[in-house]
């Protein structure tokens, strides 16, 4: 879907709070302008797909409002998702740095605002400043990390490991206390939560059925609730 977007209002560079959680934390108040300089602002609609796998890339992507889901489709024709990017969150880095394709596709699954920063000004900005490079690398070798240890639990872990997993990570990711226990917000379809799992929707709905029994879990049609998180934890192996 490649609907117009619009453009919302925001905060400038220098005095938002996201900043502080990026790559560009390290920026003076005149990287910051600099930084400010570069970006183009636009709200986009639920299902927007940034870019696909395959795509060069033309540029990177800061997610300042809503939810960006990244996924790549598997062979039997399923999403198999890699994570969802929230406000924060800095997208497309890592193809701009290896001059390859994107190797996941980015879509909206809510209204969604974010800045996007062209390849070459974004190159610009980091031969400018050593402490972006720095941050930079430091995020990379983190993912990495998170991916190699995500890669080996999920080849060894059951089916209730691999779930346990995932609802902690949107625990930490998108958690709200309530009166009922944590709320994973905005909500979740059993079907990206599964996605999510590497799991199929049969899968998903017995580990959940068993969760539910244990009073771990309560999820609704696009409500999941977490009503035990250290039981969940005792879960991984």
């Amino acid at each position: 879907m490649r609907e117009k977007p619009v453009r919302p209002k925001y905060s400038n560079c220098r005095t938002c709070s996201l900043r502080a959680g990026t790559i560009f934390s390290g920026l003076d108040d005149e990287g910051a302008m600099e930084l400010e300089s570069m970006l183009r602002r636009l709200t986009y609609p639920e299902g927007f797909v940034l870019f696909l796998k395959g795509e060069k890339p033309r540029g990177v992507y800061c997610v300042c409002g809503g939810r960006v889901k990244l996924y790549i489709n598997s062979p039997d024709g399923r999403n198999a998702v890699l994570g969802y990017a929230s406000p924060g969150s800095v997208i497309g880095v890592r193809a701009i740095l290896s001059g390859k394709a994107h190797d996941f596709t980015a879509r909206t699954v809510e209204e969604s605002r974010l800045s996007f920063i062209d390849k070459d000004d974004f190159l610009a900005l980091l031969k400018r400043n050593g402490g972006v490079c720095l941050r930079l690398a430091e995020t990379l070798g983190d993912e990495l990390s998170k991916a190699y240890e995500g890669f080996g639990n999920a080849a060894l872990a059951t089916s209730e490991e691999r779930l346990a997993s995932v609802l902690l990570k949107l625990c930490d990711e998108f958690g709200e206390p309530s009166p009922e226990g944590i709320l994973i917000k905005p909500g979740l379809s059993q079907e990206e939560i599964a996605d999510m799992a590497g799991m199929s929707r049969r899968t998903l709905s017995r580990a959940l059925r068993s969760f539910k029994k244990m009073k771990l879990v309560e999820c609704g049609r696009r409500t999941t609730v977490i009503k035990n998180r250290s039981a969940l934890e005792r879960l991984l192996p």
